[in-house]
């Protein structure tokens, strides 16, 4: 996903949700001793670390206290710090906005804009295929049916 929202949306700054990292945490690190300890202590250090390197070395204190330094997952996270870590994103304006509604209301609105898509090409398809009978003689009536969508084209009648 980030891939595609470069390429297509090069001006726009992707944000990883922290909401679905750290819901994430019980199921990849379940299998550690002090598995709720270690939770509590990822949560600090990603709500508390307010200089980047203050995150660095929190990071590192925390990763070495619970042994977790061979843990592929915290590794990529590690690596992608810079677009899920509060103190990286804090100099964006996200209109006072948590990253779950930025996700959320994003997905809607990209699902409405490929609905309103889908149902302007049945419409474009519908126009093409049909006509809507004039309701008058009259030369510019003729003319609206032949430019206008049918939408628009029965307001016009109306």
């Amino acid at each position: 996903m980030q891939r595609a929202i470069e390429m297509c949306l090069p001006t726009t700054i992707h944000r990883m949700c922290i909401w679905h990292i750290m819901k994430k945490i019980p199921r990849k690190l379940n299998n550690y001793k002090r598995h709720e300890e270690i939770e509590q202590e990822m949560s600090y250090v990603v709500w508390n670390s307010f200089t980047k390197d203050a995150f660095y070395r929190n990071w590192n204190d925390f990763v070495t206290k619970y042994g977790l330094g061979g843990n592929k997952w915290l590794s990529e996270l590690y690596e992608d710090c810079h677009i899920w870590i509060p103190v990286y994103l804090d100099y964006h304006f996200w209109v006072g906005m948590i990253s779950t509604q930025r996700s959320e209301s994003m997905h809607a609105f990209f699902i409405k804009q490929a609905d309103s898509k889908e149902r302007e090409r049945e419409f474009d398809a519908a126009d093409f295929h049909t006509v809507i009978p004039c309701a008058t003689k009259l030369a510019i009536e003729a003319q609206f049916q032949h430019v206008y969508t049918h939408e628009k084209f029965r307001k016009v009648q109306g």
